[in-house]
């Protein structure tokens, strides 16, 4: 997944905590691999080449100490033992890695890793168990009540809020007791539903289309629907937080995935229905509803090309005259006064369509899309027959689902995320004095590398290199958590806007209108007040995947999380390893600050005014660059069955080669440097550059089913890191004789590196 975060995309990136690169990220990982080592083969041996040949050397390993009392090169503390137990532990050895780097790097890692579940469509990666630890963690808090354990700054009473919440969800017994009337307490209030005789609530003839959907909007829910998404936001932080009318998420689906979830949610609402009583006319009334749905999804288009629009509310009114935007927006927005001069961001053609639409389509249609809309999902927090229609509804248009305790705790965290957060850094938080040092080190030697990199690109004219290198310098970098944790004030002002909740341990439907209603407040209460970022938040959720880069603030963040293995070790010796995983994942989330998007903001993250960024001359070159990497991607097939298609995956190909290509020359940098720290490992056999990228290697270790490979495929069109290797192989431990020997045997490509130019990559496919 793409783990630059960008506020600017709305849409699809404001519904989703992790964004996705749509690309075949470990492919690109692959070659460039092969890239850096088979372009050294190709040409004469640079400088630095001969320079570390004494360092890669093992004569030289053997032979040299660290002091008079070190004669071996070989680390045999407690710690290296154990980190090269680790990393051995998921080799394969046996197989020889000039054939397989990839089984030789995990093969054992995937022999000894269990799916989470059986279901079809699972994956699991290495990363996973930092979460798992992490998930561990909180677990065991919410299941023995430790959550209650002291927070400096934060009262008792509200640090047991994700408590109760999740108490709620596990206590399955009151829920089926409860039964199903809090869901017909949910449906009076949303003025009834038609698709339910028994409902006598619901009367055309009072029933108002704008009444319901401004209660609804405006109590319940507005981001994400019904009909049109709408919520405050701020495209460039610290702008202040302004409206927008965005359409509903955008999905690209092929025709049969299309079929296939209108046929589950057919079942799914006909099983609701039933359940509350329905039984005349069902058929008629979900397919009305269901050709609605399906109406609107046909107005949906690519945001990314097609932007919204800035227009003021007189124009919007305009614009799309069917509906009452200022009586709409003002109510939503009260106490703030909408003016007509008031700028709103609009997705207009859909606006256009929608409008329409509604315009034409039934009361009753109206009414059972917009209950619908707002109960769907809530249906999963119901009596077991609701739950196992929820589940067989999931089950066949997801692709994974959770065990039930997980989902539990997945509630708590993403409704009290802070409060978690704050009882994690409580236990683990003394962890950061002790690595932030050696983490600043590495990521400054990577920025050092970027910038040279970037110093040697001919290509680029004068202006632009300086607009980047100022760019790296300038970027701020943050480890572990955010330093205001540390203040009792700060955390005891933050934990006030809980002063109101109240939740209670047996009542999980309630629970969850009441937290949903609390979260869209505060949403709708950021309006018009200055755009900042809750680095609470993002370090809680985002950050378990590594370092992550946010554009609008040119800011880098390395969560606690995740500095431990597979991306870091606290043992100094271990700086290879450092370099290979977590360096090289550094390397690229700096390197999203020069991607398709990252390119249009400055060094203060703020977007460049008109012919103020870029040049004309350098967007040229990295435009002609980029179909040389165009070109190669398009060749691939994931098993030989699936194509890639390079044209859409070019620009983030280019990114993580720069990503990699700077974190080994930080490494060989630093190696020169520090020719007497650079210690191998014990009983592993690899010099340092190998377990350089072995590491990198290690962090890509993914197991999934050739199902859940195939959905993710034709959901794309392409591949996400998660399943975008498959049975690729390539050389980069060969020495270069054996490396010609094999040439015979294998493919000869073109490729692109960012930082360089195009050369003949032999690489094993297979």
């Amino acid at each position: 997944m793409k783990r630059m975060m960008n506020g600017g995309s709305v849409g699809r990136q404001e519904n989703k905590q992790w964004l996705l690169i749509h690309g075949p990220r470990f492919l690109t990982i692959l070659l460039v691999i092969s890239m850096i080592h088979v372009a050294a083969s190709q040409n004469k041996m640079s400088t630095l080449d001969q320079g570390l040949n004494k360092i890669r050397s093992p004569r030289y390993v053997k032979t040299t100490g660290q002091n008079n009392n070190q004669s071996s090169r070989v680390c045999n503390t407690t710690e290296c033992i154990k980190a090269a137990k680790r990393i051995k532990s998921s080799m394969n050895t046996t197989v020889d890695p000039c054939d397989d780097f990839y089984e030789y790097a995990c093969g054992r890692w995937l022999q000894n890793t269990t799916l989470p579940n059986r279901k079809p469509f699972s994956f699991y990666e290495i990363s996973d168990e930092i979460k798992d630890k992490k998930k561990r963690f909180l677990t065991d808090i919410l299941e023995t009540g430790k959550i209650s354990i002291t927070i400096k700054g934060a009262k008792k009473s509200l640090v047991k809020l994700p408590l109760s919440l999740y108490q709620s969800c596990m206590n399955q017994k009151a829920i089926d007791n409860v039964g199903v009337q809090p869901l017909k307490e949910r449906i009076n209030d949303l003025g009834g539903w038609s698709m339910v005789e028994e409902d006598r609530i619901w009367n055309e003839d009072s029933w108002n289309f704008n009444t319901t959907i401004g209660f609804i909007h405006k109590n319940y829910q507005s981001k994400g629907g019904p009909l049109f998404s709408l919520y405050a936001h701020t495209k460039q932080k610290p702008d202040p937080y302004s409206i927008y009318i965005d359409q509903l998420e955008y999905e690209e689906q092929d025709p049969q995935k299309a079929a296939n979830r209108t046929a589950a949610e057919k079942k799914y609402i006909t099983d609701v229905v039933k359940f509350l009583g329905g039984n005349r006319s069902i058929a008629i009334k979900v397919q009305e509803l269901l050709d609605f749905q399906n109406k609107l999804k046909e107005g949906l288009t690519d945001p990314d090309e097609n932007p919204m629009r800035n227009l003021t509310l007189d124009q919007l009114q305009q614009e799309v005259p069917q509906f009452n935007w200022s009586k709409h927006l003002n109510h939503i927005f009260a106490p703030h006064n909408i003016t007509g001069t008031e700028i709103i961001h609009v997705a207009l053609p859909y606006l256009r369509r929608t409008m329409e639409l509604v315009q034409n389509a039934s009361k009753s249609v109206l009414s059972n899309y917009l209950v619908w809309h707002v109960i769907k999902k809530e249906v999963a927090y119901l009596s077991t027959p609701y739950r196992r229609a929820y589940s067989s509804f999931i089950n066949e248009t997801a692709i994974s689902t959770a065990k039930h305790r997980l989902n539990c705790l997945d509630e708590a965290e993403l409704n009290f995320n802070d409060i978690l957060e704050a009882a994690y850094i409580t236990i683990y938080g003394k962890k950061k004095k002790k690595i932030e040092n050696m983490v600043k080190q590495l990521t400054n030697d990577i920025r050092q590398a970027i910038k040279e990199n970037i110093n040697s690109l001919t290509w680029l004219d004068t202006d632009t290199r300086r607009k980047m290198t100022e760019k790296v310098d300038k970027m701020k970098n943050e480890i572990g958590f955010p330093d205001y944790l540390s203040s009792p004030a700060k955390v005891n002002q933050i934990f006030q806007k809980y002063n109101s909740l109240t939740l209670k341990k047996d009542e999980y439907f309630k629970n969850k209108i009441v937290t949903s209603k609390f979260n869209h407040q505060q949403m709708l209460m950021k309006f018009r007040q200055p755009g900042v970022i809750d680095r609470w938040s993002v370090f809680a959720h985002e950050g378990e995947d590594g370092p992550f880069y946010l554009v609008d603030y040119n800011l880098l963040i390395q969560p606690l999380a995740s500095l431990e293995p597979p991306y870091f070790y606290e043992n100094g010796f271990l700086r290879a390893f450092n370099f290979g995983a977590l360096g090289a994942k550094i390397g690229l989330q700096i390197s999203y600050g020069f991607g398709p998007d990252g390119r249009k903001h400055d060094k203060n993250g703020q977007r460049f005014s008109t012919g103020q960024g870029w040049s004309m001359r350098s967007l040229r070159n990295i435009e002609i660059k980029g179909r040389c990497f165009a070109r190669q991607y398009s060749q691939y097939k994931l098993f030989g069955r699936w194509q890639v298609n390079g044209n859409y995956t070019f620009e983030y190909n280019i990114v993580e080669n720069g990503g990699l290509k700077a974190a080994n020359k930080a490494y060989h940098d630093w190696a020169q440097r520090n020719p007497r720290e650079t210690w191998l490992l014990p009983k592993l056999a690899l010099t340092n550059e190998q377990l350089f990228y072995t590491a990198f290697a290690q962090t890509y270790c993914r197991k999934g089913t050739p199902e859940g490979l195939h959905k993710a495929f034709i959901e794309d069109g392409s591949y996400d890191n998660k399943f975008g290797y498959g049975h690729i192989h390539y050389v980069i431990y060969a020495k270069r004789k054996t490396l010609r020997k094999r040439r015979k045997h294998s493919r000869s490509v073109r490729s692109t590196r960012i930082y360089g130019s195009c050369f003949s990559l032999h690489f094993f496919h297979a």
